[in-house]
């Protein structure tokens, strides 16, 4: 199960993986309640929620999904992501599919969504077109590839950003928005964290060890001080 708070701290989502659905929780009140639930595919090979991300003002719910480990019998799923519209009226809100898209990739690994505050209309300085939004990790092409795939979205669609080698499990861009930062694990249990540029300018992917090779070692997290 995947889990994100919304930015006022008001609401709370969960990805229900297995069971296809996404739920929104309010926190408001003395008692936590369903405020509402959305399934999001009833096909028969439908792909699961993976992971999931507020936008930075609250509006917008991502959520990534598609095959989930164990789940090779069921045929090939599609590795997905959805923005949900999130409307809210005091402690009660709503969730509806805004918009889907099907991405060209392996099975999910990490989302990452941009935390940057778009500037005011009228501001003299603007972000440049191609500021990354939304972040995607996916496992390479092919069985047991041991390599993943980075995916940015932007205003012109999903377009390749990076390859890895490992198995990224957590992806982080910070919040001006300019890198994106990954935590890595490779075959052995090293755990690394990797930068690289999340907007148009040119820089190559630098990483660094964060634990070194271990059998127990088979995920990590990273976030940043706003």
């Amino acid at each position: 199960m995947a889990s994100a708070l919304s930015p006022d701290g008001r609401f709370l989502a969960l990805a229900l993986r297995n069971e296809n659905r996404v739920v929104l929780l309010s926190l408001a009140g003395e008692e936590t309640r369903v405020v509402s639930t959305v399934v999001l595919n009833d096909g028969a090979r439908a792909s699961d929620p993976f992971d999931i991300a507020f936008g930075v003002q609250g509006h917008t719910l991502w959520v990534l999904s598609g095959a989930l480990p164990g789940q090779e019998e069921l045929g090939p799923q599609p590795t997905r992501i959805a923005a949900f519209a999130v409307k809210t009226i005091g402690d009660e809100a709503t969730l509806s599919v805004a918009s889907t898209l099907d991405l060209v990739a392996g099975p999910p690994r990490a989302l990452g969504v941009s935390r940057s505050q778009p500037l005011p209309s009228g501001a003299a300085i603007r972000r440049p077109p191609a500021v990354v939004q939304v972040l995607v990790a996916a496992a390479g092409q092919g069985v047991n590839a041991p390599q993943s795939s980075l995916l940015s979205l932007g205003s012109q669609g999903p377009a390749p950003l990076a390859t890895m080698e490992g198995r990224v499990t957590d992806l982080l861009i910070e919040p001006l928005g300019h890198f994106a930062f990954a935590c890595v694990i490779h075959s052995a249990g090293t755990a690394k964290l990797a930068w690289l540029r999340a907007d148009s300018r040119d820089a190559q992917t630098e990483t660094t060890t964060l634990w070194p090779a271990a059998a127990n070692v088979t995920s990590c997290a990273i976030d940043v001080q706003p």
